[in-house]
């Protein structure tokens, strides 16, 4: 039996749904998306997803197709229909089908679709030894912030990690300052201070790095966004990364770099409890 999907105001099975050819998501890239944790059955700060999701279309000139209520309302329903307990639920919205044409059309009706599965996400505590990444030159455009699925430089980087038998790929410019992954926020510690790449445009403001450095606050952990570079990074006491598909994974290896002593360290330990406590609130 097909999985139900949402599009465009209606639920269908995923096998009946279409998009014109002609749609701009297609041809252009010109489409913002979200992909939401399911915990439990329920989703996690789809406040905040909403918000990015909304930012982002404004960015791009596409006038948002739904309020929060609805966002939400639709993506529970959708998740409740294909019976997921853990794992994802994805929505995108697309300027539109119209002439393909670089300018613009006016008045162009946005395509909206979601999806929802089970996913079997990792749980770090489960393999504790922690996993390693490479670094990449970084070769996406410059507004990284808007979470667009423009995603080609994302998909070639994370394969090139995967035939190095590395987790994640993590983009590096040219004059060696660190950005953060392909699907994923990055965090080193240096002393005990946690430090991330500023949201200033440069990288995607991810949700869980948000969580994460609330959660620092909450556990008196001193943290900053905080430019540093690869050769910072090489010399990090703990590495890690924050995303809606890894939680807070702990990493122990940058490129032949061993990390720290080679295992999660005190303070990745302490954040990745504090998140699946954050998890654990989802479920009464």
């Amino acid at each position: 039996m097909s999985n139900v999907c949402w599009m465009n105001g209606s639920f269908r099975p995923e096998s009946e749904a279409k998009i014109s050819i002609f749609d701009r998501g297609l041809l252009f890239g010109d489409s913002v998306y979200e992909v939401l944790r399911v915990h439990h059955g329920r989703l996690f700060r789809a406040h905040d997803h909403y918000a990015r999701m909304r930012n982002g279309l404004a960015e791009l000139g596409i006038a948002a197709p739904m309020d929060e209520e609805t966002f939400v309302r639709v993506l529970t329903k959708l998740v409740e229909r294909n019976g997921v307990r853990d794992g994802t639920v994805y929505m995108q919205v697309t300027r539109g089908a119209g002439p393909r044409t670089h300018l613009i059309p006016k008045e162009l009706a946005p395509t909206v679709f979601a999806l929802a599965k089970e996913v079997a996400l990792p749980s770090w505590s489960e393999h504790p030894q922690g996993v390693s990444i490479i670094t990449v030159p970084e070769e996406r455009w410059r507004r990284c912030r808007i979470k667009t699925t423009m995603l080609l430089p994302n998909t070639l980087a994370k394969q090139r990690a995967a035939d190095a038998g590395a987790y994640e790929a993590v983009f590096v410019t040219d004059d060696g300052e660190v950005r953060e992954g392909c699907s994923s926020n990055l965090f080193a510690v240096f002393q005990d201070r946690l430090c991330t790449a500023p949201a200033e445009g440069s990288i995607l403001p991810g949700i869980t790095r948000a969580v994460v450095l609330e959660l620092a606050e909450s556990l008196g952990l001193p943290a900053e966004e905080k430019r540093f570079t690869l050769e910072d990074l090489l010399q990090a006491d703990e590495v890690f990364l924050a995303g809606t598909t890894n939680d807070v994974c702990p990493v122990v290896q940058v490129n032949d770099t061993t990390i720290g002593q080679g295992v999660p360290g005190p303070v990745t330990r302490k954040l990745m409890d504090a998140f699946a406590g954050e998890l654990k609130a989802l479920e009464v």
